[in-house]
Formats: structure tokens, sequence, C-alpha cells
């Protein structure tokens, strides 16, 4: 066999990734999943933040739930939705798909969603024309108005930039997935 030789390190960049656009586009979600956390104020799903950022952890206090209450988690994505969203160059109303696939699986079962978290793989976050934030900050105005409008507070998220295994339309492509905790 033969020897593998590295002639220097692979870096992010070298990958595609932009490190400081990805912290960029973290703020831009961290701060719409914040607003996002009253509508759970005074019910079941209110949040604990101990610590503040888009990974940190934040919590719900079940201490005092009546015998019998359930929890339990679902996951889902938008699919191939958000091609159309891509083809308009508009990103607005996207997670209202991405929240119907996970919230409604809940209130079939007579559940009520409580708290989402979510998985945004891109494509890359840039191109040779500038940065995708744009389009992110669409993203961001539709996640805040799903999440007023299912009563859910977004408790976190990660991006991931995946290159060519992720592909659509256009310029800025990406799958969009979600878990929701729901109670009944």
């Amino acid at each position: 066999m033969g020897e593998f030789k590295m002639d220097k390190p692979i870096t992010y960049a070298d990958s595609g990734v932009n490190i400081e656009l990805g912290d960029d586009v973290s703020k831009i979600l961290y701060n719409a999943a914040k607003q996002t956390w009253d509508n759970r104020k005074g019910r079941l799903g209110e949040l604990i933040v101990p610590f503040d950022d888009f990974s940190g952890v934040r919590a719900i206090d079940v201490s005092n739930l009546p015998t019998g209450t359930l929890m339990n988690i679902g996951f889902d994505g938008v699919g191939t939705k958000m091609e159309l969203a891509e083809r308009i160059n508009d990103h607005r109303t996207i997670a209202y798909d991405l929240f119907a696939m996970v919230c409604d699986d809940a209130v079939v079962r007579g559940a009520e969603p409580v708290l989402i978290g979510s998985i945004l793989d891109v494509n890359s976050l840039r191109n040779a024309n500038g940065s995708f934030l744009e389009q992110v900050k669409q993203l961001a105005e539709g996640y805040i108005n799903a999440a007023k409008s299912a009563n859910v507070a977004i408790v976190n998220g990660e991006v991931a930039e995946l290159g060519n295994r992720i592909g659509g339309f256009g310029q800025f492509n990406y799958n969009w997935g979600a878990a929701v905790v729901w109670s009944s």
C-alpha cells in the first residue's frame, strides 16, 4: 500500500467554510431564537437560560408537572419545499413549513408543541458575489413569525456548511430540519 502524504494541513477555508461568516449567521439565528422565548412565558416550556449563547443550555422546569404528563421529542424537515423559496429567492415563509412538519406531528396526538431546535445545512454561506446573509436574515424573520404562530420557543440550533453535499436551485442551497419537544 502507498503512503499518504499531506503537503500542508487542510483548513476549514480550504474546504470552503468561512468561520467568521458562520459566526455571523449563528448570531442572526440566535437573536431570532431569543425573540421567541416569550412565546412560552408563564406556561409549560418557559425557558431557563443559564448560558446565553446560540449553542448554550436552555432548559425548562418540569418538576411540578402533574402525574401522567407525557413529554416527547419529534424530528422532521422541510424536504424539497425549500426549492420554492430558492426559485423565488424569498426565504421568509419556509420556517412555517418546517414548524408545520414537526408541530403537526404533536398536535395530531393531542399534544402541545413547546420547544424547537433546528439544523440548517447549507451548501455555502457565500459565493463569488458575496455572502448569503440577506437570505439568512429572511430565514430568521420567518423563524420568529412561525414560532409565534406555533406558540413555541426556539431553544437552539446548528448551522453547517456542507459544500456539494447540499444542492438545489440557484445560489443559496440548504436543507432545514428540526426537533420539537411536546407535552400532553
